[in-house]
């Protein structure tokens, strides 16, 4: 099939054909209009995107939420929860891929939400989008010190090692031109990977010890028990830890915040000997391998976690006294008197084998996968506070262009001040964990000492799990506006529109998503179903503080924040919401907007 326009296929006589290739060894810059300040360099390769997704997705959440969900509902639940979260994951990539592949932007997931949903709405999703790596960045130093416990217990050693100076090479790490740190990246995840086929390796030798044989049957034949003190029935056990599944899979919608600093893909494109090469070669981040890493991410990291999880109810007892348990109910293990500290399943299930050094092995796993994954929060966080900013330059509201003093680089097209400040915001939250030492009888007053430290510390963690199911459902809010009034508007854009990519081109449209609209409403609706049904599932065998404010706190601050913006902006804008202009010339002008934002 020819790949020449239709003019220039009917016209038998066009000039002689070349081939339009991307030069070799480009500097890519991107550069928002009519501003420098805002350069960043596109040196990312498809294989460097890949693993900074991979660093924050593959983090502790595979070590620690696999253990808890299995005392929860025991072997099952670990298949489903892993398995059900994979699903809605992939099909809410879906929905972003799509949009992605179209207009790779800063601040993308943000910009999505406010051309085709509401305009401050997407502000409270970037804002949103920050808080939750912003957050998760300094509650994975706190697991770090908890972790690195293990071994070492003296407070003078967690304030100097663990919450001052990794937290500042974290930082410097981070100010390293793009270039560079992506190499960083992609080494921290190659070893990722290594520990990861360790683990899996390791848990099938010790399901296959003689050792292991009663605790699969005893697992796998009593499929039905679950933790009591959660739920005096199974079904809110089993909802709680499906919901509890979701903070292993925070950071597979990276690739958005990573599409802005990779390389472009220029195709190569048949064009006329007088045809201009930036106007022929149309460039776009959806190379094959970034769109294998948007696309089919999802699927593999949840494989892992599926495969992984399940190996461990060979090896560990559903009530093995060492498993995670959910923190504010403090319930004691039975058929034990002593304290057992709570550590990672795969941990546990070395020292259950009496393999001191494996145990000693996997816990250097966990430290290295905090550490490498609290690096690349820091990124994520900074290009999320970076993309917001820019969306804010020139604003007509003066509050809000001073927050885009942040959406600056350096001469290295580093946003030097976003992650500044995205390390330092919640840096605070490490040290609270000083307090936890010395906190014993006197009488606490305040909430957040009636609910101790280390649950304070939980339910901002927990944020992070709460807050990107938020993103998640905008995003496919967004999508499925794109989508109807892409095909509401099809005969005017065709008719006048420099805009108008035909959907089902697959020579031109970058990717079009599968299953669409079916897809984006399911993943909606799954959205939701986690948000008000299995957030509340904690909640059924009686009130507790500590899960309400974990899951329901986010929802809260982002609805106050949407509705506050609203509120502070009526003097520039309508005070109604989903007030964006998505008919006919409004559509039109939001597809040339967007483009002009993606173009280098």
């Amino acid at each position: 099939m020819s790949t020449l326009g239709p003019e220039l296929s009917r016209n038998p006589s066009h000039p002689p054909m070349r081939v339009v290739r991307p030069p070799e060894g480009p500097q890519y810059t991107y550069d928002i209009p009519g501003d420098n300040k805002s350069r960043v360099r596109r040196d990312l390769t498809p294989f460097q995107v890949f693993m900074i997704t991979l660093n924050a997705t593959l983090g502790v959440g595979l070590y620690w939420r696999a253990g808890q969900i299995l005392e929860l509902a025991g072997p099952v639940a670990v298949l489903v929860s892993f398995s059900a979260i994979t699903l809605l994951a992939w099909a809410v990539m879906q929905c972003i891929s799509e949009m992605l592949g179209r207009w790779p932007i800063p601040g993308a997931l943000s910009v999505f939400v406010s051309n085709f949903v509401d305009y401050e709405l997407g502000i409270a999703v970037g804002i949103m989008y920050w808080l939750t790596y912003s957050v998760s960045f300094a509650a994975l130093i706190a697991t770090t010190a908890g972790e690195i416990r293990f071994w070492i217990g003296k407070e003078a050693f967690d304030v100097i090692i663990i919450y001052i100076t990794i937290p500042l090479v974290l930082i410097l790490l981070n100010c390293f031109s793009v270039k560079y740190y992506g190499w960083i990246e992609a080494c921290f995840g190659i070893i990722k990977i290594i520990f990861l086929f360790t683990i899996i390796i390791a848990m099938i030798v010790l399901a296959s010890l003689p050792s292991s044989h009663d605790v699969t049957v005893y697992n796998w034949d009593n499929t039905t028990a679950f933790d009591a003190n959660t739920s005096s029935t199974r079904g809110p056990a089993f909802l709680t830890a499906i919901s509890t599944a979701i903070f292993a899979f925070v950071g597979v919608e990276i690739v958005a915040a990573c599409a802005l600093e990779a390389k472009p893909h220029i195709p190569n494109i048949t064009a006329n000997a007088n045809t201009e090469p930036e106007r022929t070669a149309r460039t776009t981040v959806m190379s094959s391998q970034t769109k294998f890493s948007l696309v089919y991410f999802s699927l593999i990291v949840g494989a892992a976690y599926t495969v992984s999880g399940v190996l461990t109810t060979f090896s560990v007892r559903r009530d093995a006294c060492g498993l995670p348990r959910l923190s504010w109910l403090n319930s004691e293990c039975s058929g034990s008197s002593e304290n057992i500290k709570a550590t990672s399943v795969f941990v546990l299930a070395a020292e259950l084998a009496n393999l001191t050094e494996l145990a000693n092995a996997f816990n250097f796993f966990l430290v290295f996968t905090a550490l490498s994954s609290a690096q690349t929060n820091l990124y994520v966080a900074s290009r999320a506070l970076f993309g917001l900013a820019t969306q804010l330059r020139k604003s007509e509201d003066r509050f809000l262009n001073y927050l885009s003093w942040f959406g600056e680089t350096n001469h290295r097209g580093v946003p030097i001040r976003a992650v500044t400040l995205s390390a330092l915001a919640f840096i605070w939250v490490p040290f609270l964990q000083l307090q936890g030492y010395r906190q014993n009888t006197q009488k606490q007053t305040s909430m957040l000492a009636s609910v101790g430290i280390s649950s304070f510390i939980d339910i901002l963690s927990e944020l992070a799990s709460v807050g990107v199911i938020i993103v998640w459902a905008s995003q496919c809010v967004a999508f499925l506006s794109y989508y109807h009034h892409l095909k509401k508007n099809d005969e005017y854009l065709r008719s006048d529109s420099l805009n108008y990519i035909n959907r089902k081109d697959h020579t031109k449209y970058p990717f079009r998503s599968h299953f669409q609209p079916i897809l984006g409403y399911l993943a909606f609706t799954g959205c939701l179903f986690i948000l008000i049904v299995l957030d509340s599932a904690s909640l059924y065998n009686g009130f507790y503080v500590e899960p309400f404010l974990s899951h329901f706190l986010a929802v809260f601050l982002f609805a106050v924040l949407w509705i506050l913006l609203k509120v502070y902006r009526r003097r520039y804008r309508s005070m109604y919401f989903f007030d964006v202009k998505l008919a006919g010339d409004g559509f039109d002008e939001t597809l040339r907007r967007l483009s002009e934002l993606s173009k280098q």
